[in-house]
């Protein structure tokens, strides 16, 4: 876990180094070109570039859990269920996933289980909070699963792990 804590504070770190735009049209030079794998969904999923949180503000950061730890999912929270969105790299191009489905409250807009579609892409988000520490000195999720599906029928599980943290 001392790993992941330092994970989250590089990230963090260098991402307000480099003034990072955090929207879904992230300029390309800023996008990582490197696809997680090479089957037919891990070939879709691109690494996420660092992220950076405004004062006042949280986000989920999900790395996959491997030993080059890519960050591949980043949600901020929302102030409504109505618009809460997911960000993650599909296919080379940034995109703002919407929420179809949640259940079970974590804090905020942040669910246990979480369910998003962009394009052919269904994506359902389960995870476990460590609770021995608030929302405001860093949350740590130490299981998860990101679990994808396409329209034709191809599917793949990620396990990842992370943080909500806030500013």
């Amino acid at each position: 876990m001392k790993k992941l804590g330092s994970i989250i504070a590089v990230t963090v770190a260098l991402s307000a180094c480099n003034g990072q735009t955090t929207t879904s049209e992230v300029p390309q030079a800023q996008i990582s070109s490197r696809s997680l794998g090479s089957d037919e969904i891990l070939s879709r999923i691109y690494e996420l570039a660092p992220k950076k949180l405004n004062s006042q503000e949280c986000g989920l950061f999900l790395w996959l859990k491997r030993s080059d730890t890519p960050l591949v999912y980043f949600q901020r929270a929302s102030r409504s269920d109505l618009d809460a969105h997911a960000e993650m790299v599909i296919d080379g191009i940034p995109k703002q996933l919407t929420r179809t489905a949640r259940s079970n409250l974590i804090a905020l807009s942040y669910y246990e289980q979480q369910q998003f579609t962009v394009g052919d892409v269904t994506l359902e988000l389960k995870m476990m909070t460590d609770r021995s520490q608030s929302l405001r000195q860093g949350m740590k999720i130490p299981a998860a699963t990101i679990s994808l599906k396409d329209s034709k029928g191809w599917s793949a599980v990620l396990p990842v792990a992370g943080a909500i943290a806030c500013q």
